[in-house]
């Protein structure tokens, strides 16, 4: 069989194509907004290759979705590692999210807050692996978020009663947040994030004390 794809180049570098552009596309304009053929014109792909890569719609929805994972696991596990001092780790995340959304505004002209929140708020009438998808996926995030505080907490370096509790609330602060900078078109909200995050915490006192 020839390795060549229907229209131009490869067939492996269409799959890739396809991926990538159903990622953007779905960050852009959610589950519904993300037609095949707007996934095949972004990736210049032809639907013939669509169809024999993923079959339909959703099969090529969860290969967007383990791929956006696989990428943001990289930077989780870089960013979080535990040879850093547990806020280090959430001061750093926190700068991430503002610089990556201000890069992708830039890009897309738009702020486009959480992937998989964007994706997982509009999944009526998608398979049902696509919610399970995300949510596993959040949940992992989430365990991040836990970790970092849970040990911030047992060293002393803040004072938390249930420090568990308080990192997933976080999380889901961090969650809303960019989810109304998405709504608003806002990056201010993006920007301030990582202070009202740490204040939540009881760390924003240090962190004035170390830039003043």
């Amino acid at each position: 069989m020839s390795n060549y794809r229907l229209g131009m180049g490869r067939r492996s570098d269409a799959r890739d194509k396809l991926i990538t552009a159903a990622t953007e596309v779905l960050w852009r304009f959610g589950y519904h907004g993300a037609t095949v053929d707007r996934i095949c014109e972004a990736a210049q792909v032809r639907r013939g290759s669509f169809h024999y890569f993923f079959g339909g719609k959703d099969g090529l929805v969860l290969a967007a979705i383990e791929a956006a994972w696989q990428e943001r696991q990289v930077l989780l596990d870089e960013i979080f590692s535990p040879r850093k001092e547990p806020l280090q780790r959430l001061e750093s995340y926190f700068a991430s999210i503002s610089k990556r959304q201000t890069s992708l505004k830039k890009q897309h002209g738009r702020v486009l807050g959480c992937f998989f929140t964007s994706l997982g708020s509009q999944l009526d009438g998608a398979d049902p692996e696509i919610g399970r998808r995300v949510q596993q996926a959040l949940s992992t995030y989430e365990r991040y978020y836990v970790a970092a505080v849970c040990e911030a907490a047992a060293k002393r370096q803040l004072e938390l009663t249930d420090p568990e509790e308080r990192g997933r609330d976080v999380f889901a602060f961090v969650l809303g947040v960019l989810a109304q900078a998405r709504v608003n078109d806002d990056l201010r909200r993006v920007r301030a994030l990582g202070p009202a995050a740490l204040a939540m915490l009881g760390a924003d006192l240090r962190v004035e004390a170390r830039a003043s």
